[in-house]
């Protein structure tokens, strides 16, 4: 074998290295462009999963923010019951201690009127004994002055006797102690007199009501 031989043989690897080496590098881009193209699909992937995990936690966010939100509603309604049944009870409370007071009010109010009728009849009762057994003139005047001032204070307070003889009996007005002979059902005779107060009987009258029998006048 000639020198030439031999350098040519020698050079057989190189060249097989040098064509290894070309095609290396040919296919070096499309390496390349596989790790780009898997590197993207990878960021995809953990794009679209981050994506969906955020969607599920927002998901679950407004799931439990509807959650607390009904919870709220319904212990703001619970509670807005129960501050309207407070206030309801608190009213009904108020008008029932005003009732009362009310009510006691008119209980003290009716009991000393009627003290101040029952004096007031003392006095008349007095006038009709002094008029009968001829009490002196100052005494007799005297008395029916003070009657006649306790006469006025009644009226200033709205109470008024109402007559009741000659009307037809009526038990929301009188009360009957006695009968006689006389028109039937009709008052003949006032025994104690009877007040009113506005349009409520404060005191009905005593009297005596006819039986339906003949008078010896009649």
């Amino acid at each position: 074998m000639n020198d030439k031989q031999q350098s040519q043989k020698e050079l057989k690897p190189d060249a097989a290295q040098q064509a290894q080496k070309q095609e290396h590098q040919s296919n070096a881009p499309d390496v390349k462009k596989q790790q780009v193209e898997r590197s993207t699909e990878q960021q995809s992937n953990e794009s679209d999963a981050k994506k969906q995990q955020f969607e599920q936690s927002t998901e679950q966010q407004q799931k439990t923010s509807k959650s607390e939100l009904e919870l709220l509603r319904e212990q703001l309604a619970a509670t807005t019951e129960t501050a309207k049944r407070a206030m309801a009870d608190l009213i009904n409370y108020r008008k029932r201690i005003e009732e009362e007071r009310n009510s006691m009010t008119a209980f003290v109010n009716t009991a000393i009127l009627l003290e101040i009728i029952s004096i007031l009849d003392n006095f008349k009762r007095a006038i009709s004994v002094m008029a009968a057994d001829q009490i002196p003139e100052d005494h007799r005047k005297g008395i029916e002055s003070i009657a006649g001032q306790i006469t006025a204070l009644l009226n200033k307070y709205g109470v008024k006797e109402f007559e009741s003889k000659g009307k037809k009996f009526d038990p929301y007005l009188h009360e009957a102690i006695a009968q006689a002979p006389g028109e039937k059902d009709i008052v003949i005779e006032e025994i104690e007199k009877g007040y009113m107060i506005g349009d409520k009987v404060l005191r009905p009258a005593k009297v005596k009501v006819g039986n339906g029998e003949k008078t010896t006048n009649q």
